[in-house]
């Protein structure tokens, strides 16, 4: 299917986290904050023409001491980079990018971000905003008839905190016997066992837990609204103009992607 998934998302291996679920302040909005997206970390910015301040020598063995544990070779690997100034003033890679077949990570390594991409979910829904096409304020039901009415409205800013009281979507897909990592979905099916819901878990921005089907769904908003594929829109709006050429979102589980990692 053309829409991408969140790596939060079906088909994606999911780590074990904890489940948030707490009472904003009186008053509190959240900030406003995914398809899976694969990030060449760092290659977007070319190297800064100036040296930074300090020994980068001295920093550099500073920065490798402190991932000294993982860069190993029997360790899955991270890449980290600093940035100094508008420019890269150290990246490197540590550990293994695949432990089966030896291959270590290295600042050009492609890398799966998970949830992280949710930000660019996000960012895609301010751009529209700013062009005029919807507040964030606005009921999710104006711009999508087909979501539930859940007695109370729920907006775009509720689904991007968190805060809308939408169940998530792992636990549908659990209880309708499709249990992440067992079995590939693919967003439609995650937008429809949402939309099949018919209460909420709590009044909407009463409290917060974390809800993934809330960014899986907005992917098709930005799409409904835009006109554009969401790979399409992300990588025309907000790809392109930041020169992150190597940054795609992975929609097809079965595409091969050279220098990736693979999750651990």
């Amino acid at each position: 299917m053309a829409h991408p998934l969140p790596s939060h998302g079906p088909g994606s291996g999911r780590s074990s986290r904890p489940v948030l679920r707490r009472r904003p302040p009186p008053g509190l909005r959240f900030p406003d904050p995914r398809v899976t997206l694969l990030l060449l970390g760092l290659l977007g910015t070319p190297l800064h023409a100036q040296q930074p301040e300090g020994d980068p020598g001295a920093r550099s063995a500073a920065l490798a001491a402190v991932f000294a544990q993982y860069n190993r070779p029997d360790s899955p690997g991270c890449i980290v980079g600093v940035g100094e100034r508008g420019g890269i003033a150290y990246r490197n890679g540590f550990g293994m990018a695949n432990l089966e077949h030896d291959i270590p990570m290295t600042p050009f390594t492609i890398s799966e971000i998970g949830s992280v991409s949710k930000q660019f979910t996000a960012a895609a829904l301010v751009l529209l905003a700013q062009d005029g096409r919807l507040s964030l304020d606005d009921e999710v039901r104006r711009h999508h008839p087909d979501f539930p009415d859940f007695g109370t409205p729920v907006t775009i800013r509720h689904l991007l905190n968190h805060t809308s009281g939408w169940r998530d979507q792992f636990g549908l897909l659990d209880l309708a016997g499709r249990p992440n990592g067992g079995v590939v979905t693919n967003v439609a099916e995650v937008v429809e066992l949402g939309l099949r819901q018919r209460t909420l878990n709590f009044p909407p921005n009463t409290e917060y837990l974390y809800s993934n089907t809330g960014f899986t769904f907005l992917n098709t908003l930005v799409e409904r609204l835009s006109g554009q594929t969401f790979v399409e829109f992300t990588t025309e709006r907000i790809f392109r103009p930041l020169g992150m050429n190597n940054t795609q979102w992975r929609d097809d589980h079965t595409r091969v992607v050279r220098g990736r990692a693979a999750a651990y």
